[in-house]
């Protein structure tokens, strides 16, 4: 399929910065909280105006009782509490060093050159800063991929192994026989018919064609 289609569990109204959310999945799986914001802004005429805007998270859920504090402007700062399958899906840096520090470093140079801008640095010393971090990143996803390739390869449940997946994409995992064997086994587990197994097909089909 060209695209995939998610469902709405649940939703619930911020109400002086707190809010609370009830529901239950099947199987643990990929959420993504979407937060849908009032801003005011002055138009071109000088008019205040309000609009809303859409500020989507992503999380790595399962049933129980979660603590979530997260400010919108800045995702990277949530804080997350109640069970481990969000930190072995979307924290793997606090696992391995070298990840850590690529990614801690790709993200000063990218702090940096918005500064840099915001100073009225000239766009072509902005670009080595972009070039820079281009590299970085690169090697970041490089070490992640290697990671995740590592972890599959080791005694952790399918559906972590899928949710790995989904979440970091496939483009970094150089080894196919390991995603083949990751959607055999949510076949076995979980049926054809099953989310994961159809959504991972939907990864596999969008990576063939682009490669």
């Amino acid at each position: 399929p060209e695209t995939f289609g998610f469902d709405t569990i649940t939703s619930s109204k911020v109400v002086e910065g707190k809010f609370t959310l009830k529901g239950s999945l099947d199987v643990p799986s990929l959420v993504y909280p979407r937060f849908i914001v009032e801003v005011d802004y002055v138009n071109a005429e000088g008019d205040t105006k309000t609009t809303k805007i859409a500020c989507t998270d992503a999380v790595a859920l399962e049933n129980g009782h979660f603590y979530y504090d997260a400010w919108v402007r800045d995702f990277s700062t949530r804080t997350f509490v109640g069970g481990k399958l969000h930190q072995n899906i979307y924290q793997l840096e606090r696992e391995n060093t070298e990840i850590y520090n690529l990614k801690r470093e790709y993200e000063s140079t990218v702090s940096y050159a918005r500064v840099q801008k915001m100073n009225g640095t000239p766009q072509t010393e902005i670009n080595k800063y972009i070039g820079d971090y281009q590299k970085i990143y690169k090697d970041y996803k490089s070490a992640l991929g290697n990671y995740i390739s590592e972890k599959i390869n080791g005694e952790i449940p399918t559906i972590e192994k899928a949710l790995l997946l989904e979440a970091h994409g496939l483009s970094n995992i150089e080894n196919e026989d390991l995603i083949k064997s990751v959607h055999s086994d949510i076949s076995t587990e979980f049926g054809e018919e099953s989310f994961h197994f159809q959504y991972l097909s939907t990864l596999i089909e969008k990576e063939s064609k682009l490669s």
